[in-house]
């Protein structure tokens, strides 16, 4: 179970560390809104909206960047026999460790800047 795991996170670090080319302009929308502190990174592995008043271009864009997300964890989870709720955690995880100084994440259920 272990291995599954490790090799999850790596699977999980690779998808994260490559740019697709159809992802390749929201990655940089998400950057820019990281940076605005519109958006931030949440225990599940998704994108979340901080700001009160999100325009529908940032909710378009989250939606947008959290159902590929959501499709690349349920491919790692069919292939490594672990649950999608498994493979979202430890992206999760990893997402918010990575986070740079200054981004929002979620913390128990709160946004913290970091």
């Amino acid at each position: 179970m272990m291995k599954k795991i490790l090799y999850s996170t790596i699977l999980i670090v690779m998808i994260f560390s490559t740019t697709l080319p159809n992802s390749a302009k929201a990655a940089l929308d998400v950057a820019t809104a990281k940076a605005q502190e519109l958006v931030g990174e949440k225990p599940d592995g998704l994108l979340g909206i901080v700001t009160d008043s999100p325009s529908i271009e940032l909710q378009e864009l989250v939606k947008k960047i959290n159902s590929t997300r959501l499709e690349k964890y349920k491919k790692i989870a069919m292939s490594n026999g672990i649950s999608v709720k498994d493979v979202q955690a430890i992206a999760g995880s990893k997402l918010i460790k990575e986070a740079p100084k200054g981004q929002w994440v979620m913390i128990n259920g709160r946004w913290v800047k970091k």
